[in-house]
């Protein structure tokens, strides 16, 4: 008997082929109450190859972050090329609504860094223990280097603060991103090996 797809099941599937494809393909794309296998196979496939095919550019970047800020924000004006970001992300809430736009958008916005003070005490503290070890005691050297190292994780995991200005700047950086890893995944996959991924997923 032939297994048709509800939307829970598309979206579960959808979510795979992104982690495994390094794409971002939209949910919301498919949105019927059922699909049947092949249908969904057939669809994906070629999902798969524009997104795998189609370069991204800011322009492209642009849209798809605007897109999904009307979506998040339920409402219809559109950003402007010069908006602050600071403006659209006030900095209480920052990190939560980042993780909330790079879920609508389907694309990690690695947009946030740490505080530039603590980051390079921090950095500073590292390199003056390396010779610090050298010369005097490693096992002292080593706690420096061990405890300043695990701080600077804590702060990037906690960062709030924007690398960018504006939103034409941000659309750059993540065109930019997306391209490169583009360029990888272009070389890591063919048609034919997408085609045999969706039958091991979908068969």
């Amino acid at each position: 008997m032939a297994i048709n797809y509800q939307k829970q099941q598309v979206a579960s599937v959808v979510s795979t082929l992104n982690k495994r494809f390094n794409i971002a393909i939209r949910q919301d794309e498919f949105n019927r109450d059922e699909y049947s296998a092949s249908s969904l196979r057939d669809m994906l496939i070629q999902r798969i190859n524009d997104e795998l095919s189609g370069e991204w550019t800011t322009e492209k970047a642009m849209a798809v972050l605007r897109k999904s800020w009307v979506e998040l924000t339920q409402t219809t004006t559109e950003i402007a090329a010069d908006a602050e970001l600071k403006d659209l992300l006030p900095s209480q809430g920052r990190r939560a609504r980042v993780k909330q736009w790079s879920d609508k958008a389907g694309i990690d916005l690695d947009i946030l860094r740490p505080a530039r003070l603590p980051q390079g005490l921090l950095i500073f503290i590292v390199f003056v223990s390396i010779p610090l070890g050298i010369g005097m005691d490693w096992f002292l050297s080593g706690i420096m280097i061990a405890s300043s190292l695990s701080a600077l994780w804590i702060l990037n995991k906690t960062a709030t603060q924007l690398k960018y200005n504006t939103f034409e700047e941000m659309a750059e950086a993540i065109a930019w991103q997306n391209y490169l890893q583009q360029q990888k995944r272009k070389a890591d996959h063919t048609p034919e090996g997408v085609e045999a991924a969706m039958r091991e997923l979908i068969p």
